[in-house]
């Protein structure tokens, strides 16, 4: 049984460089708080939010809970370290220290949309953002990869890759326009799932309603 725990203008300000503490292990990134507006590339239907670009508060209470219990029981009863997925991984806070302080094999994954960060300046892809960040950290088993929420084409990519043994997310419940998207990825990966997150608009339940009745997820 499995459990599930655009607007096109940003504004500007200058990237920070950001070294966090949790438990043993620190975590850095680089951030992005824009000031300005900026106008943003399309990639199809889709702009950057760039809500990826800077932490949110749900990413280190989770990052502590896996890493002091959760991987620690999972790897014991593996017997050896869990292969992660992390969904919506942003500056990669959550994954990178997951990574950092257990071992364990996290894939973090963006879905990889362009982003200028001043008007008039080359776009980079937020799924090199997110790369940059784990290239800022000494953890040899974290990796960035693509993944569009049901995105056939990026889901089919990981098909042939080892079962992950958990999914974990950090405030992705904040657009219930996503949800379907979710849900799907979620039920393409079957396996566990925990989700952390802030309520902000009383809407959040309707996705793990979602997960139980289109994908029989037992939500806990």
């Amino acid at each position: 049984m499995r459990h599930a725990w655009c607007y096109a203008l940003a504004t500007a300000s200058a990237i920070t460089r950001t070294t966090v503490d949790v438990g043993r292990v620190s975590v850095t990134y680089d951030q992005h708080y824009f000031d300005t507006p900026v106008p943003q590339p399309r990639q199809g239907q889709r702009v950057a939010d760039r809500s990826g670009l800077r932490p949110w508060p749900c990413a280190v209470p989770l990052l502590q809970h896996l890493s002091e219990a959760t991987v620690p029981a999972l790897e014991k009863a593996l017997g050896r370290p869990p292969r992660v997925l992390e969904l919506g991984s942003g500056v990669g806070l959550l994954g990178i220290g997951l990574a950092l302080a257990t071992g364990a094999e996290v894939t973090l994954t963006d879905p990889g949309l362009p982003t200028r960060f001043s008007k008039g300046a080359d776009s980079i892809s937020t799924l090199e953002f997110l790369r940059r960040n784990v290239a800022l950290n000494d953890a040899p088993t974290a990796r960035a990869e693509k993944l569009l929420w049901g995105d056939a084409d990026d889901l089919e990519a990981f098909r042939s890759a080892p079962p992950f043994d958990l999914v974990v997310a950090s405030e992705v419940l904040y657009e219930p326009s996503q949800y379907a998207a979710l849900a799907d990825t979620l039920a393409f990966f079957a396996t566990d799932a925990i989700i952390g997150y802030k309520v902000r608009h009383g809407r959040e339940q309707t996705f793990f309603d979602r997960c139980a009745d289109e994908h029989g997820f037992r939500v806990s």
